[in-house]
Formats: structure tokens, sequence, C-alpha cells
């Protein structure tokens, strides 16, 4: 067994199920591993139940965790699966000097749809068609989507100009900011994500997956969401 970490303690800001991988991978790694959330109901707050260490202190009281840190000697934090919560990584990092794999612009960009598809056009990566408003729209099916959130929150399809104020309303109510991106929604093409790593500016391909839609017909504003995934793509040698 890679004992690599032994000796070390890492702190996970959030204790959710999907934490649960996490925490047991970095314990067979030999790190000692301490979870955090507000949550006094473990239930709800399942990774503690495997962790070394719990604590119940908010991932986001950034100053508290800060001290608890100092005073346990924590080598290394990071975030579960949560943009929000990586946010929070960021700024807990910086407070105890120690290395992060992002910064705040690099995040802004992975979570401002507006934002990512400016830095793609910068770089030359073909983006999706859009409109800059409601009115624009002169071809359906469209997909709407606040520019903001994660998780296919406010995700809609449109397949009218009905479904399509309804979207736009859903998605502008989800949006923390207030901002709502319209694209042509493609219907005969697959979805695939290509995982990669990269360290010391080396970049590595990890693996590749197929994307499986919760419905191929999904209509009325319903939310667009990914509910599987299979490893590795078809695509993988195109």
């Amino acid at each position: 067994m890679n004992r690599s970490f032994k000796n070390k303690k890492l702190l996970i800001l959030g204790a959710t199920p999907n934490e649960i991988p996490v925490v047991k991978r970095a314990q067979e790694l030999g790190a000692y591993v301490i979870t955090t959330d507000y949550n006094k109901d473990y239930r709800l707050s399942p990774a503690k139940y495997v962790s070394d260490e719990c604590w119940d202190i908010s991932w986001s009281d950034i100053e508290e965790l800060k001290q608890k840190c100092i005073l346990s000697n924590v080598n290394a934090v990071v975030a579960g699966f949560s943009e929000i919560r990586v946010a929070n990584q960021i700024k807990l990092c910086r407070e105890l000097g120690l290395p992060c794999y992002v910064n705040e612009e690099q995040l802004e960009i992975t979570r401002d749809k507006i934002l990512f598809k400016e830095t793609c056009r910068h770089y030359g990566v073909p983006v999706i068609k859009e409109y800059k408003s409601i009115d624009e729209v002169d071809e359906f099916p469209v997909i709407v989507k606040p520019t903001d959130r994660a998780g296919s929150i406010g995700v809609g399809i449109a397949y009218n100009r009905t479904e399509l104020e309804l979207a736009f309303q859903v998605a502008m109510e989800k949006s923390l900011s207030k901002r709502v991106i319209i694209e042509e929604y493609i219907t005969d093409a697959m979805e695939m994500d290509a995982h990669y790593a990269v360290q010391d500016g080396a970049i590595s391909l990890l693996t590749t997956d197929d994307i499986i839609a919760a419905s191929d017909n999904i209509k009325d504003g319903k939310v667009v969401q990914s509910v599987g995934c299979t490893l590795p793509s078809i695509m993988k040698n195109s």
C-alpha cells in the first residue's frame, strides 16, 4: 500500500455521501482525514462516520477553520464535489499558506458559462451557437441555463416560444447573478467527457466516458440532468 501521505492530516470541506470515496482513498494513501460542516446530525453528513475525525464547523467559516487547522496541524485542504466549497477551499488555503490546485480566476471561468465561452473563443475552441435574448431565437429547440449554477439547476429545454419563456423564467429565478444564457440544443450528437491530470506542466489523459441523459425528450422546462456514464467512451480512439 502506498503510504506517501502517512502522518499527514487532510481536511475535507463537506461530508456528504459524495465525499465518502474521497475519505477512504485518502486513508488508503495513509492520510489522517478530517471532515467538516455545520451538521450535528451526522445522518446528514455520513462522511463524518468514516473519517478519522470530524468537526461541526461550517466549511464557509474561514476564520474558525483557520484557527482549528493551525491547532490541529492540518497539512492540506480539499473541497468535496461543490463549486461553492472549492471557492472556500481557495480562501482557506490562502489563509493557511497552503498550495491549492486552482485560483479564483480559474474557478470563475469554469463557473460562469458566458466567461467560459469567451475564454474558449479566445483560444480558438469552437462553441455552441447562442442567442442574446428570447426575441433573437429563430430556431428550436434551445437549451436555457443560468450562467452561474451547476448540477443542472435551472436548466431547461424549449421546443417553442411558450416553453422558452417558461424556461427563461425558471433559469432567471435560479441564477444568483440574474443572468441567463440561451443556446442551440444539439439533438443529433452524443456527450462525452475527457478527464485529464496536470502535474508540473505535464498533461495526461486519465479516462473518457459517455454521458447517459435522464431523457432524450425533455420538455415543459423540466430539468436536464445526467444520470450516469459508461467508461471508456466509444469515441476514445477518434
